[in-house]
């Protein structure tokens, strides 16, 4: 009896240390990069818009060209792109396809990046935005009278990035442009964005504009955020190419949830 007992305790012992030794593997988080990108075919949706060149010339091709074999070196498994659509994105086209013209806009940072990187790297390519409206309306009315100097100073704020980026566009490659949106200081900045804005108020404070636009603002990367993370599998390499305001809420909600994130800067220092 004793022997029998000594031998399951043995096996038992054996199959935990097994375990043991692959669960490690089995329980790699998922890694994920996330790139602030602005958005390269000038479609004018946010408040204030980059001014940017024409990105199918040659000079900016052989920038994004370069761009999208450095961040292949991260060899992605999926590739998240700010496009609303099922998951993964269901779509046969090639970033060839797309180019040629059979997409009106495959000048957008979404086929210039998303597509031909699936194309170089053999990744899936997953859409992930969520289509939310910002109330900003009711927010510049009441600001007009109540805060003109909050919603001036969130404004400037909004139009010096705008400004640096165009500049770096201007006087660089895309790569140079890309760096200054994913560095910490503008990352922060964008951070703060929404809190500039927060004590508008009427109503004797019972309407609360600036409120409701972070509370969507927030509400919307959450859903982005859940979207990605129903790719991020363990084991799995995300790149998230996305305009460079979402970034810091999505950082701080991947994160939370336990995924690894990857520095874009040194895959766009390589591609100056």
């Amino acid at each position: 009896m004793k022997l029998l007992a000594t031998f399951f305790l043995g096996t038992a012992v054996l199959a935990c240390a097994t375990a043991a030794q692959s669960q490690p593997e089995l329980q790699q988080p998922p890694v994920v990069m996330l790139v602030g990108v602005y958005h390269f075919d000038n479609p004018g949706l946010d408040v204030v818009n980059v001014v940017s060149d024409d990105v199918s010339t040659p000079r900016r091709q052989g920038e994004i060209v370069n761009l999208t074999r450095q961040f292949a070196r991260f060899r992605p498994t999926t590739i998240a792109i700010e496009e609303t659509g099922s998951l993964p994105l269901l779509e046969s086209a090639t970033f060839a396809d797309r180019a040629a013209g059979r997409r009106a806009n495959a000048k957008s940072e979404r086929d210039q990046l998303g597509f031909r990187l699936a194309d170089l790297t053999g990744a899936r390519i997953a859409a992930v935005d969520v289509d939310m409206p910002l109330p900003f309306g009711p927010l510049m009315e009441t600001a007009a009278e109540a805060a003109p100097r909050l919603v001036a100073q969130a404004m400037a704020s909004v139009q010096a990035q705008a400004t640096a980026t165009s500049q770096a566009l201007a006087s660089g490659t895309v790569a140079d442009a890309l760096i200054y949106l994913n560095t910490p200081e503008t990352l922060r900045a964008n951070d703060d964005l929404y809190y500039l804005t927060l004590p508008v108020s009427a109503d004797g404070g019972e309407t609360l504009p600036g409120v409701a636009v972070a509370s969507a603002w927030y509400e919307r990367n959450l859903r982005i955020c859940t979207r990605i993370l129903s790719l991020a599998e363990a084991g799995q390499r995300l790149i998230v190419f996305y305009g460079s305001g979402h970034i810091p809420q999505l950082s701080q909600c991947l994160s939370k949830a336990g995924v690894r994130l990857e520095d874009p800067l040194p895959y766009l220092a390589a591609a100056r």
